[in-house]
This record gives C-alpha cells, structure tokens and sequence, in this order.
C-alpha cells in the first residue's frame, strides 16, 4: 500500500523520556555523596627488621599494634571529614572558581607550552588544619 512499515511510523516523533533525578546528590557537609573529597592518611612507617617471622608472640603483638594504628588512623579520618569545613560540594566548587579569579595570566617556565601565557586554576579550596 506504500505506507510506512511499524518502525518508520513510531520514529515520526522523537522519544520522549521521563527525567530521572540523580542517583547519588552531591556531597553536603552531613551526607557523603557525589564530589566528596577522598580521605586518606598513611598513618607512621612500621620498621619489622628486628621481628623474626617465626616468632609467633612477636608478630601477634606487632599485629594488635598495627590493627589498633589502623582503627585509630581511620577513626581520625572520620572525624576530619565531619569537621572539614569546605567538604560541601557545591561550596567548595564556588570558592574554588572564585579563588581562581586571577586577571593577570602566568607564564608557563616548561614543558610543551614553554612561553606560552595561561590563566592559572589550580588553587583548590584549603583542608582544615591538621591537628
């Protein structure tokens, strides 16, 4: 009959999709979520030279001490990022372009772009002080 076949006539009209809100809102100073920051700390260097793999009282002690080092590293952690004051995402995203206002541009001194002139953006919005 030279109409058109299934496909051709539901393709008339551009589909229509229903918006779905994000899955994971962006980070807020109480909630983790999207753009928070990453927390880490590598806690003191653990010298194992004088303990002897055979002794087993030896490594079990030096295993309690590192397992209490750990949770006390993590916990620290916790803590920090309940107390750091630029954790939110979206004020931390303003205060940072708003840091990155700069009107003069820098020279770049290396690299593939040596004499070149730049607006610098890399200042990011400060960490708390570390206790």
């Amino acid at each position: 009959d030279g109409g058109m076949n299934v496909v051709s006539d539901s393709l008339r009209e551009p589909p229509r999709f229903k918006p779905a809100p994000p899955r994971f809102p962006p980070a807020t100073q109480t909630r983790a979520g999207f753009g928070d920051r990453f927390y880490f700390s590598f806690g003191a260097p653990v010298d194992l030279a004088d303990v002897d793999p055979k002794d087993k009282d030896a490594c079990e002690e030096v295993y309690q001490k590192l397992k209490g080092d750990v949770e006390g590293e993590i916990n620290w952690l916790l803590e920090a990022r309940v107390r750091d004051p630029n954790r939110d995402f979206i004020t931390r995203q303003l205060k940072e372009r708003v840091m990155n206002l700069d009107p003069q541009p820098k020279e770049v001194k290396a690299g593939p772009l040596k004499g070149n002139f730049i607006r610098s953006c890399g200042r990011r919005a400060p960490s708390f002080p570390l206790e």
